[in-house]
């Protein structure tokens, strides 16, 4: 579920992204659509999004998707920590055998 876009979202986000292959992408798009709703209802209060950037790459035809998750502000390192190692070990299992690469995960907090 997408944050509500009138106003901030309170607390980290973790964007990560990854290239799949165009012939693996339908698949690969249902997986990951997949893997956020599933986190989502395994950690209660976590919101997330699929993307993908408009066009592919130029050289290689890949896409880039991209998962958005809004963490509970209240969530303690330890649940975070818990989270990354739920969600790396997912995405490995659903999505793994078909990514162009390895997923890249950035994290943001809010600015002061």
């Amino acid at each position: 579920m997408p944050p509500d876009r009138a106003g901030p979202v309170p607390g980290t986000a973790w964007f990560i992204y990854y290239r799949v292959a165009p012939s693996r992408s339908a698949e690969l798009m249902a997986a990951a659509r997949g893997l956020v709703a599933e986190a989502c209802a395994a950690f209660p209060g976590l919101q997330g999004q699929l993307m993908q950037r408009p066009l592919p790459d130029a050289a290689t035809g890949e896409l880039t998707l991209m998962e958005i998750y809004h963490l509970p502000p209240a969530l303690s390192a330890l649940d975070e920590a818990a989270l990354r190692e739920w969600l790396s070990r997912r995405a490995q299992e659903r999505l793994g055998h078909a990514l162009a690469g390895s997923r890249h995960l950035e994290v943001f907090v809010p600015c002061a």
